[in-house]
């Protein structure tokens, strides 16, 4: 009889803790997906910290420590209406007192805010199947990359949990939205698992996670989605009709056409295909694994043209990140204590960073590149070169860069 109370004591938990979490969403999170499908979801209403960055100088760079938080540095994103730059910080460790979330950087003077994610963000109960698992929860939500929707609301790609249930539901919360007015947070749930990369393109947010999947941002509703035969695990570019998207373990670029909703292009061969970035002409490939190469796709004859070596030494992975410049200059980042350029004349640059680990680039106008990396947290803002000459005063580039 006691076993029995025990067990009917949990049912009860179990049952009264999702009707909880679920008060104020859409559905069930067991509900079949019909299209479109109005996301289930939960608020939260964020503390935001404020802070003035300190100032390092390593090998002619400068870098800005975000003194508030120790943890990691991600995706970045220059808001061109706001003139802030947000960066998604990463929780590097199981502790509810970590500060994490989205920052974001005024790029005048340094200061900065930060939007910190809550520790804990479902509470699941209890399986009844299996009461001695505990409490099933989705805790330290780790924000990857961002997006900006036509609303100016940020779209978050939320890659992990530091905590995670010992079986997860059929819809999960690795979806995010941040209202920067209101501070409040929105946590979505999906089908599917964890997105690495997300974009706003043609009115939609795209967010590939398996399946691919189009979202209207106004109404909150998922109107497509579209299975792929392999792990969209990359980065994504778009250009016109076409969304570009790189898989790292399988070492493939895949394209996306937007008018027939179909995957029309999949491309075979590359070595840890990372950052991507499409130009006019061009597809150019950052490979991270053990070689310094930028593969180049061109998109008249759809197959690799070439490989650039970015010629900066390899000690543990070549490029992460890749970007085109304003002035034609194409800016890498890598995993082996790098970022660099190649000029629109073709000399290449690479420059020593403060970091191993060196990620994703944002611009700036005024002919400033930024980049995030490793430290306790670091990210990086350089001057962008686009005349040769300009790089032979102080010693050097110029360069900026925001450190965590």
């Amino acid at each position: 009889m006691k076993n029995f109370k025990k067990l009917f004591a949990i049912s009860c938990l179990a049952i009264l803790t999702v009707l909880m979490i679920t008060q104020g969403r859409n559905i069930s999170i067991t509900a079949e997906v019909t299209l479109p499908y109005k996301m289930d979801y939960k608020t939260f209403q964020l503390e935001v910290l404020q802070g003035q960055s300190a100032i390092v100088y390593y090998q002619g760079a400068m870098y800005l420590n975000l003194t508030l938080t120790t943890e990691l540095p991600m995706g970045t994103l220059y808001d061109s209406e706001r003139k802030v730059v947000y960066m998604a910080i990463y929780p590097g460790g199981s502790n509810p007192d970590l500060i994490f979330g989205i920052a974001e950087i005024n790029i005048t003077d340094y200061s900065y805010k930060i939007y910190r994610f809550p520790w804990l963000i479902a509470d699941l109960g209890y399986d009844p199947e299996h009461p001695e698992w505990g409490p099933q929860r989705y805790c330290g939500p780790s924000p990857w990359t961002i997006a900006k929707d036509e609303n100016g609301e940020l779209w978050i790609s939320i890659r992990s949990y530091l905590v995670t249930p010992n079986q997860h539901p059929k819809y999960r919360p690795y979806l995010a939205k941040l209202n920067t007015t209101s501070n409040i947070l929105t946590i979505y749930y999906i089908p599917g698992g964890c997105g690495n990369d997300i974009k706003f393109h043609n009115g939609y947010i795209w967010y590939p996670t398996n399946p691919f999947l189009k979202i209207n941002a106004t109404s909150e509703e998922i109107v497509a989605t579209y299975p792929c035969s392999f792990n969209l695990d990359g980065f994504m570019d778009s250009d016109g009709d076409y969304i570009w998207i790189t898989s790292v373990s399988d070492g493939i670029v895949t394209r996306f056409n937007t008018v027939t909703e179909t995957f029309d292009l999949n491309l075979t061969g590359f070595n840890r295909p990372l950052g991507i970035e499409v130009t006019e002409d061009v597809v150019y490939v950052a490979e991270n694994g053990e070689t310094d190469t930028i593969a180049v796709i061109n998109k008249t004859t759809l197959q690799i043209t070439t490989r650039i070596h970015t010629e900066a030494p390899v000690t543990n992975q070549g490029p992460y990140y890749v970007y085109k410049s304003i002035f034609g200059n194409i800016w890498w980042t890598d995993n082996s204590n790098h970022f660099g350029v190649i000029l629109s004349n073709g000399t290449k640059i690479f420059y020593q960073s403060i970091s191993q680990y060196n990620y994703f680039i944002s611009e700036i106008p005024g002919n400033t590149i930024l980049f995030s990396c490793k430290g306790s947290a670091l990210t990086g803002i350089v001057i962008d070169i686009y005349v040769l000459k300009t790089i032979v005063s102080a010693g050097g580039i110029s360069v900026r860069v925001l450190i965590n």
